[in-house]
């Protein structure tokens, strides 16, 4: 860490604008008096994921005085042995690593003997034993460690500690610091270039960014050039993983956010040096890219491999790095919306310290709430990432995912989609679990259980989206999207790792198959049309997953336990089906008390099933609604949600004047027609073969079609 950065650390660590995060820092340092029940001698951790209780997936209870009892906080059952000792030393020596980092920067702010000693002692005793650790681990996709189960943990640990001794070498004997060196920075680097991983991910950031710490603390050419230079090294990871327009391919905000922290780790430590990254443009589109798709309500998407939707709030620590680098007022609009909006989040991170501004809360709190309401309201699209956002005046909102297929930690969900409705989850992507839950790979990571469409309820394979248009209207907006097996080839091809454990998929399922997809959102409504097409007769499943309570009308509602491709019936809960009518409306009573009109038409016989299915956090369900045809070339699904506030005398679902109804005339075009309370709307579609045309009726646009 250059002079310019322990500066700014000294200076805010003295200022009360930062005492919430002087006052984290001092609570982080408190871990190094747990020392004594650290094994530093003999250490084997085990991969953290497996720290979670297997029936809610809560984290379980870390607890320094109980290494061999480990509780769920939610359900209270108590696990013990193995993997969850082991567990317990992973997550020990990860707040040993962060403490000592911790202890280093308070150290620089409020110099204390003792606790520089403390530190020290760790970095000594690591120093000591580092080399007799065993290698181990047998985690799916991933590397081993010495002290931990992988080696992405390896690299997490190691860039705490090589940080803190960064900032407390010159407090090192010679003889100290040699044997750091040699004991721990020097076989740590050797460790990971030989394990790191060969292919573009997330983790090879993480390793690539330490390896380049390694090096440059170490001033060894030849380790930095392996963590930066060579193929798959740090250059490669952000040439090739950071998309167009600054999303990380992965296709998760959550794994967005750990790549750019590891970038930014290596940031501190190559500041101002000839591998600094401040003026690298990959670095700025990085901080750029969440604001766009930033939704209505303060929310980031969960989308993939990510945890439950997060508010911006929990990204602001980013940001105080993103403003002090580059000075952008929607950086600023962030922060103060943050700190002093409605949220109130504290400022007490780690990067407040390190990169915040004293005035960076100077605007009236309703500038900056207005700021980042327009920035939330405002529509996104993009080819490179393949997320659109679309807005409407009257609420709504929706992102629809089409793009490049995200490896590992994709969810194989092509055209899948989620929206709202003022700010608040309507049609929900839940993101998934600890990837020690069973509920991971048996649910969450299913083609089937998000709101798209599949052959049979199987996994769909590999494959990229495509946006075909997008359109903005007076009455509102729409797009087109597209997905086929055609080809096998998909972008990342042959730049990532698909181990055979982890295809769920089987291509025969979905040979000669295609998707298509229009999406709009108009006054009081929002439109959803699937075309799926196949060269042989295929079963086809439209699946939706709804925040609220199915009211279901109608009768003939019978216990099921439909197969859907290859899912365990157990994540299907409460199961019950039907044979569909040619026009459906159901009722949804959501969380805040209002009422989704929910329309639904086939294009073909098929059968509905509703079930109670898993939510995140695994405590909640989401209402999830079925749609299978029988054995066809193709079919169309068309829905309309309407929303409707929660008033007393509220009519049934199954009322005349709610339906949805769908022709189709000889030349062609399907006419479709939404009718309820809020207003009737009407609109035509035309398949052509490139794309569609689709228009609302009664407009100067259906006017110009009809005498084209």
């Amino acid at each position: 860490m250059n002079e310019h950065r322990r500066s700014k650390l000294r200076r805010n660590g003295r200022s009360p604008v930062f005492e919430m995060g002087m006052s984290r820092l001092r609570e982080e340092t408190e871990q190094l008096k747990k020392l004594p029940y650290v094994p530093f001698a003999v250490a084997i951790g085990q991969w953290t994921h497996e720290h979670h209780c297997h029936a809610d997936g809560s984290a379980l209870r870390f607890d320094w005085e109980q290494p061999l009892r480990h509780l769920c906080p939610v359900c209270g059952k108590v696990y013990t042995g193995e993997p969850f000792d082991g567990c317990w030393v992973s997550i020990a020596h990860n707040r040993i690593g962060k403490a000592v980092y911790y202890a280093a920067l308070l150290y620089t702010i409020e110099p204390d003997a003792g606790l520089l000693e403390m530190a020290k002692s760790c970095l000594l005793a690591y120093a000591e034993h580092y080399d007799s650790y065993e290698v181990h681990g047998s985690i799916p996709y991933n590397g081993p460690g010495k002290l931990f189960a992988q080696t992405l943990d390896e690299a997490h640990w190691i860039l705490d500690l090589a940080a803190g001794f960064d900032l407390l070498e010159e407090r090192f004997t010679p003889e100290e610091a040699a044997g750091v060196r040699s004991g721990l920075l020097k076989p740590c680097a050797e460790f990971l270039i030989a394990n790191k991983e060969n292919q573009i991910h997330n983790h090879a950031v993480l390793i690539t960014s330490a390896i380049c710490t390694l090096g440059i603390l170490l001033g060894d050419e030849a380790i930095i050039a392996a963590g930066h230079d060579w193929e798959y090294g740090l250059r490669d990871q952000m040439d090739r993983g950071i998309l167009g327009d600054g999303f990380w391919y992965e296709g998760s905000l959550s794994y967005h956010f750990y790549a750019l922290r590891a970038l930014l780790g290596f940031a501190l430590v190559a500041e101002g040096s000839a591998w600094c990254l401040k003026n690298d443009p990959h670095l700025k589109s990085m901080f750029d890219f969440p604001l766009h798709v930033l939704l209505p309500g303060g929310w980031m998407p969960s989308l993939n491999d990510a945890g439950p939707a997060d508010r911006m709030t929990a990204y602001a620590p980013y940001y105080e790095a993103a403003l002090d680098l580059y000075g952008d007022d929607r950086y600023r609009a962030l922060l103060q919306a943050s700190y002093t909006g409605r949220a109130s989040a504290a400022r007490d991170s780690l990067y407040a310290l390190l990169f915040g501004e004293e005035g960076v809360l100077t605007d009236a709190d309703d500038a900056a709430e207005d700021k980042m309401e327009a920035l939330m309201r405002r529509p996104y699209s993009s080819v490179a990432s393949g997320l659109t956002k679309l807005t409407h005046p009257s609420g709504w909102h929706a992102l629809i995912k089409h793009g490049p297929f995200g490896g590992e930690h994709d969810h194989l969900d092509q055209l899948g989609m989620q929206f709202g409705y003022n700010g608040k989850p309507v049609l929900t992507d839940p993101g998934t679990a600890a990837y020690g839950v069973p509920a991971h790979y048996g649910w969450f990571k299913h083609t089937l259980a998000h709101n798209t469409v599949s052959v049979g309820g199987y996994d769909q394979p590999p494959r990229d989206g495509q946006l075909i248009q997008r359109q903005d209207r007076s009455w509102g907006s729409w797009l087109e999207v597209a997905v086929d097996w055609q080809s096998p080839d998909y972008r990342m091809k042959g730049q990532i790792i698909l181990p055979d454990a982890y295809r769920s998929w089987e291509p025969r399922h979905y040979e000669g198959v295609s998707f298509r997809r229009i999406i709009a959102l108009a006054d009081h409504l929002v439109l959803d049309i699937v075309l799926a097409e196949s060269e042989a007769a295929r079963v086809f499943c439209h699946a939706q997953h709804m925040q609220g309570t199915w009211e279901a009308g109608g009768n003939g509602w019978v216990p099921s336990s439909f197969a859907f491709g290859s899912i365990d019936d157990r994540w299907l809960n409460r199961q019950r089906a039907r044979t569909s009518l040619p026009s459906e409306s159901f009722r949804l009573r959501k969380p805040d008390n209002g009422m989704l009109h929910v329309h639904g038409w086939c294009s073909v016989p098929s059968v509905m099933t509703v079930a109670e299915t898993l939510d995140i956090p695994m405590t909640g369900i989401r209402t999830t609604l079925i749609n299978a045809t029988e054995a066809v070339h193709g079919a169309m699904f068309i829905s309309a949600y309407v929303h409707e506030a929660d008033e007393e005398g509220a009519r049934p679902a199954e009322s005349d004047r709610e339906r949805l109804r769908v022709r189709t005339s000889t030349a062609g075009t399907w006419h479709i027609d939404v009718e309820s309370s809020s207003g009737n709307q009407r609109f035509t579609l035309q398949w052509g073969a490139e794309a569609a045309t689709f228009l609302q009726a009664g407009t100067t646009e259906e006017e110009e079609l009809n005498h084209g």
